[in-house]
């Protein structure tokens, strides 16, 4: 993300005709262009994404956009889980599905589990952390 590097609407409409510059998830024409701010950050499909997520798991922290970006120094949890959240986001957009809140706290509680499988130190930290207990429950 830091790179600019992802093949985004705004980019490929340079290189492959007929490609528009909108957001993948807003797909108005005259709306927005798909930039890494806009389709992580401010997408109102993603906004509705994060304060899900706030009120779902991160009860007791707002996600601000440095954090986001960059990671909170203090908390690596919410460091790693926002890091999938972007991840999550890009394997949306690829698969050219709007994210709704269930199946992508799914997909994000599934990449959590995956990502730290086999590190047992980290996996008992996580079955400990209420954050992501939280998103269990929440998910039923």
């Amino acid at each position: 993300l830091r790179g600019n590097q992802l093949p985004l609407n705004n980019k490929l409409s340079h290189f492959v005709q007929d490609k528009g510059r909108e957001c993948s998830f807003c797909k108005d024409a005259d709306g927005p262009m798909e930039t890494v701010r806009h389709l992580f950050w401010s997408c109102p499909h993603t906004r509705k994404i994060l304060n899900d997520l706030e009120t779902f798991v991160f009860t007791d922290y707002h996600i601000t956009e440095p954090d986001y970006w960059y990671g909170k120094n203090d908390e690596c949890t919410i460091s790693m889980i926002l890091d999938i959240v972007k991840y999550v986001v890009w394997t949306f957009k690829i698969r050219r599905c709007i994210p709704k809140t269930e199946p992508f706290l799914r997909e994000l509680l599934y990449m959590i589990e995956y990502s730290y499988q086999g590190n047992k130190k980290f996996k008992s930290g996580i079955e400990s952390d209420h954050r992501l207990a939280r998103l269990s429950q929440a998910l039923g």
